[in-house]
Formats: structure tokens, sequence, C-alpha cells
């Protein structure tokens, strides 16, 4: 599968040391790198702590500091450091203390014994341990040996795994503890497996990182909710004390939910809420070969098919790289996997991006060489090889990798890429807008749309408008204007432009919810049947927001009169209400008397006669009756009567008429006088 994936340099590969073994005085046991350090343990009981770059950390003395820590092998080490206090550095180290020990990593006669201890150290002066206690449990046979060692990154739970499968955990505030060399007792999770622990890693479920966001999970204030994957070697038979019967006991991957209680006094205790174990392959892993990722909370597992991936509860994707697996190891966002080729007899070391399936990294480790250990320190990995050479592969800053893919037009993969990796919107949007250009050259107008989208609230919009203006692209315009005025960045010129649009494909039902969306975003009103006022946008609000004058007019002009009367009414535009109904003729001019009749319910004499003298003579001809019977009941001062005309009104023309209500506060004027209307009569025999 890995064959068709497309390559990419996105590393650097260099050599930090020919030989570190001649540095260190000893070959290295156990090694490990966390926040721009690395750490080495060796075979004679020595601990080295050294910059990435591998020069020391003592500003004063520029040899590293071989700390003689234990007096035999150290199994293994964890580096834990306090951001906001630089005097708070921790090393936790599991080794032997046995003075009889022949001090080689290989030696078959080295026995587990009570000398087996964790230590916690200051990082700045490891000559004094802060804390230590005995590393194994009673009962455990003599032969086994530690096979696998982590802490949690808060120091209070530490886990062992052995050649026997066994696996143990203890509870505490180990790094509080200054000097009190107190022995905690573990808790056994599995006494024996009929394969030895090849690896054993702590998952925190406190935290989801999402979109580079992390957010707490829904847990009680005092509860750590943890989980611990233990990788069994299940390619090593193990010889059990006792018959295995248990699935647990034969299962190659699984979780142990580990989830602990901090009390009020700051003690450590298992929660009372713990879940069984989850068997979650019977397959396990080699030595190397597993690696955790924390952003995504997964284990990935190398096997000779291919890469698996499982999250605390289930199995997860896989992806097929053939070849005998030496080692796995995640590296920030991408997975290293060393394998021998078996026809070179070299390793190949590729580091993969398993979510947009292409080869970051690709090269080889000189012939004859084997990989002893892999460490990971963010976007760093190093290798530590058989002739004790240590080498750095470093990913690239975002900028180069976005090049690279831009040289070559890709950019869907940049964008993909810069999302997960930078969180500057800004930039991200910029691509896109690249994008969206790119494919708009090509004359793919859809495709372009859909990008510029993308940079709506970053990109200018009338950089978009004017590519969109040709008439044979007006429907990605009008996708493009729809998406500002549904995420509230629509202004007057949006507004006009949309409707605009809407009328010349003449959609009609889109002009009705657009009517709606700038009157009342919360209820959705067909105008056909509307028979009252939604309730919604105060009229002020929707008048700043829309160029009513304008939106009138050009539903007007191609033929929507009844999404032109709404708007009219709407926004209190009377006199282009008016007009409009009697523009239409004998059908309008009812409806036109119906609205002067609510008119004169709702405005001041003074406002309202302009419309009154404005419209009857338009009128009077067709409807001399009742303009009559209008005119008869202002003069007399019937209001009630004019009331009782309106009822009974249903359809628009009802809707048209409610916007009138409370548009100015409910004056009634006695009557009106009879001179004010005379000029009405004029020219009319």
């Amino acid at each position: 599968m890995a064959g068709s994936w497309r390559k990419y340099t996105f590393f650097d590969k260099d050599i930090v040391n020919e030989n570190i073994e001649t540095i260190l005085g000893s070959k290295v046991s156990y090694s490990t790198a966390d926040s721009g350090m690395l750490l080495f343990g060796c075979e004679n009981g020595s601990i080295t702590l050294t910059h990435r770059d591998f020069s020391s950390v003592n500003s004063t003395n520029n040899s590293l500091d071989n700390n003689r820590v234990f007096r035999g092998l150290i199994y293994g080490l964890t580096y834990l450091f306090d951001s906001k206090n630089q005097n708070r550095q921790y090393v936790i180290a599991i080794g032997d203390d046995n003075p009889n020990m022949n001090n080689k990593l290989d030696d078959q006669n080295n026995q587990l014994s009570s000398y087996i201890q964790i230590k916690i150290l200051w990082a700045s002066d490891m000559t004094r341990p802060i804390n230590s206690f005995y590393g194994g449990y009673s009962g455990i046979p003599s032969s086994a040996k530690v096979t696998a060692f982590v802490v949690s990154p808060d120091g209070t739970q530490i886990a062992v795994g052995f050649s026997n499968g066994a696996v143990i955990l203890f509870n505490g505030t180990f790094l509080k503890d200054i000097g009190s060399n107190k022995a905690p007792s573990p808790q056994i999770l599995l006494t024996e497996h009929t394969a030895p622990v090849s690896a054993i890693y702590f998952c925190d479920l406190r935290f989801n990182k999402v979109n580079n966001i992390t957010s707490p999970s829904a847990t009680s204030n005092n509860e750590i909710q943890m989980r611990l994957f233990v990788v069994f070697d299940t390619s090593i038979p193990s010889t059990p004390s006792t018959t295995i019967s248990s699935d647990i006991e034969l299962g190659g991957i699984m979780t142990y939910d580990v989830s602990i209680i901090v009390t009020s006094t700051g003690s450590v205790i298992p929660s009372n809420h713990r879940k069984p174990v989850n068997i979650l392959d019977d397959r396990g892993a080699a030595k190397l070969c597993s690696t955790y990722v924390k952003d995504t909370r997964e284990l990935v597992v190398a096997r000779e098919e291919g890469v698996f991936s499982y999250s605390v509860e289930d199995r997860g994707g896989a992806a097929g790289f053939e070849g005998i697996k030496q080692c796995v190891c995640a590296v920030g966002r991408y997975i290293l996997v060393g394998s021998l080729d078996e026809k070179t007899y070299r390793n190949n070391i590729a580091i993969y991006d398993l979510k947009n399936k292409f080869i970051s990294f690709s090269g080889q480790i000189a012939a004859g060489e084997k990989i002893l250990s892999v460490m990971n320190d963010g976007g760093i990995a190093y290798l530590l090889t058989s002739s004790h050479m240590l080498i750095r592969y470093r990913e690239r800053d975002t900028s180069s990798k976005v090049e690279v893919l831009l040289k070559k037009s890709l950019y869907p993969l940049a964008i993909s890429l810069i999302t997960e990796e930078q969180s500057d919107v800004n930039e991200i949007s910029k691509l896109i807008k690249m994008y969206g250009d790119y494919l708009y050259k090509k004359g793919d107008y859809d495709g372009a749309i859909q990008q510029y989208i993308q940079t709506i609230g970053f990109l200018q919009s009338s950089y978009v408008i004017r590519l969109y203006l040709d008439p044979h692209r007006i429907y990605n315009l009008i996708s493009y204007l729809e998406k500002i005025l549904e995420r509230g960045l629509a202004n007057k010129e949006h507004k006009t432009l949309l409707i605009t649009c809407y009328t010349k494909v003449k959609d009609e039902e889109k002009i009705q919810l657009f009517l709606q969306q700038i009157t009342n975003p919360s209820i959705s009103t067909n105008l056909s049947n509307a028979s009252t006022l939604p309730l919604g946008l105060t009229r002020s609000e929707s008048t700043n927001s829309v160029d009513a004058g304008a939106c009138i007019e050009i539903l007007t002009q191609t033929g929507f009169i009844d999404a032109a009367l709404y708007l009219a009414a709407w926004f209190s535009q009377h006199d282009l209400y008016l007009s409009l109904q009697v523009d239409q003729g004998v059908s309008g001019m009812d409806s036109a008397l119906a609205y002067l009749t609510s008119l004169s319910l709702a405005l001041p004499q003074g406002v309202y006669l302009p419309y009154l003298l404005s419209t009857l003579p338009k009128i009077i001809d067709s409807k001399p009756m009742q303009v009559t019977g209008l005119l008869t009941k202002l003069c007399s001062g019937d209001f009630q009567g004019l009331k009782s005309s309106l009822q009974g009104i249903t359809g628009p023309l009802s809707t048209h008429l409610n916007c009138n209500k409370g548009d100015y506060p409910i004056v009634s004027f006695s009557s009106l006088p009879i001179e004010d209307i005379t000029l009405i009569f004029i020219n009319h025999e």
C-alpha cells in the first residue's frame, strides 16, 4: 500500500554523535528524550542528561556529567519537566542496586532481587535521590526481569512490566515525598502472562485534542481518568508458573483502567469506579515496535504486515507497510517505521503521515547497523544504532513543508498540513485563497467558490464578487452571498446583490426565504399565506441592515410585486406601497384603500394626510363609493367604523396591514377637516 504513496522530504537527518559510548563510558541500556533533553542510562548504573544537541546541561562545565546512580543496570528512565518552575526538574529511574551484578545487559545470570529500585532524583543533582523504593513485588520469580517502565506526566503513577508478563502499578505523591524513602505497596495488575511485556504507556483521558484545541473531558474534580496500555511480545513465549486459562493472560494488547482520586489532603488513591481490563488484540508487538501518540491518545504497533492503531476502547485503523519491522515511533503527527530490507539487509527508515497518506522521509542507515533504541521528542526522533551512533531526524518548519507542496500545486495537502500544524487562521485563509485562485484560473469555478466560502470573514468579499459577476457564474455568486448572510456578515450591498441574483434566476422560493431572513431570522414565513406580522428584528434594526428602497425597486422591476409590497409595508415605505397597489389597477385599489384605512389608525394627522391626498385622486374614478365612504368616516371621526372595515381581511394584505400596528403611538384625531380633503375632488366631476 505504501508503495503508491507520494514521497516528500519533510525531515532532515543528521548525526548527533558518531559513538556516544566513548563519551558516556559505558554501553547504553536505556535512553529517552523529552522537553529538549536527552537522557541515557548505562550498564554501569550511570545516568547522563544532555541537551538535544548532546551538549552539557552544566553551564560551568562543557563535559557531560555521568552520574553513578545504580550499582547495576538501568532498565528505565523518565524526565519530568515543570515548565512553570525550572528548578523542578526530575529524573525517575528504575535499575539494579545489587553490588554483585555483572553489570551487563545481556547477562543471562542477572536475576531480579530486592535490589531493584525506583529512584526519584533532581535533574540538576542526581548524586542523592529524593525518594527511592523497591520496584518489584513479593512473590515475583527470581528469573523475571524488568522489560517496561513508564511514569505518568504528573508523577503520581509508576508502572513496571516484567519478562514473565507481570504488570505492577504504584500510586503516590512521589515527587512530594522528599527524603521519606517510603516503601509503597504496588497494585498487581497481572501476575504473569504467556509472553513478556514489551511496552506500557499511560493514556490521560482528561483532555481531548481536537483541531489543536484541548478541552477537559467530563470528569469529577478530584478524579484523574487514566488508562494503561500494556503490550506483550507474543513472538517470545514465557514459561508461566501455573497453567494459563484466563483470556487476560493470553491477550497481546490490553488496557487497564488505572484512574485515581486525589484526596483533599493531596493523597493519591485508586478510583472506586475502575472498569474491567479490556483486551484489544490477541497479537502483541516486539520490543521497540509500539509507540503512543499523545495528541490522538492512540497506541500504534508495527508488525511485519503493517502498522495498526488502537484506542483505549477498540482497534483503530491500519496501513500496510511490508517488511520485518525493527522499530516504530511517534514523531509529532507522523509515525517513524524502521524495517529490515531482506534484499540488502539494511534498515530502511520511513516517516509516514498516516492521515494524509504520504511519506515525509525515506532513507537507510548504514549496512550492518541494528537499531538499539528509538526516542521521540515532539517533532524530533532519535535512533541509537549498534555502533553507538546517535542519529537525529528533525521535522522541518511548517512554511518549508508548505513551500514544497505548493511548488507541486498540492493545495489540499498543504491546507490540511497547515491547518493541523498552525493555529494562525489568517495564514490558513491566505492559503485557501491561493487554492481558490488556482482552481478559478483552471476554470473550476464551482471548486473555487467552495474555497472562497471558507475565507469569509478574512478575505475581502469584493475580491470574490468581482470574479463572479459574469451571468454564467451567478449560481456560484449566490452560494457565496448566502454564506455571508448565514454567518451574519452581510451588509446592505451584499443583501441588495443577493436579491438581485434571486430575481435574475427567478427563484421565488429563495426570495421568500431571503425576505424572512432580513425581517425575522427565527421564523419561516411564506408570503402567500402569511396572516400576521412575525416577531423578530425590530423595524429599526432591519432598516439599518437593508437598503429597502433598492430592494423594493429591484423586486418591482423584475415582477415580484408581492415581495416588493411586503418589504414596502415592513419598512414603512407607505408611498411606495400605495403606488405599487394603485399601479396594479382596479385589483390593487381595494388593497390601497384598506392600507390607507390602517394608516389612519396608526399615524398622526399631519403624517397621514399627505398619503391620503396623493393616493385617493388616483382611485376616486374607479372606486368613487369606497373613497366617499372612507372620507365620510374620517371627517366624522368614525374610527370604530374604520376598524370594523378592516376585520375579516386575510392573506398577504393582512400581513401588510399588521406592519402598521405599533409603527407610531396610537393617535386618534377627532375628525379630518373637510377643507383638508377638497384637493381630492378638484378636476373630478
